[in-house]
């Protein structure tokens, strides 16, 4: 059963997730600070 939860909860997350990264909603959340931090790793 927990398995199914996670089945769900994980397919959930995509179906939010994809669509707002895709409209620009998640770079938009990103600030300049996490940009810098971020352009450290790669």
């Amino acid at each position: 059963m927990r398995f199914r939860a996670l089945l769900l909860s994980v397919s959930l997350g995509v179906c939010l997730i994809v669509p707002a990264h895709a409209d620009g909603e998640v770079q938009k959340l990103i600030t300049a600070a996490d940009k810098a931090r971020l352009g450290k790793y790669g």
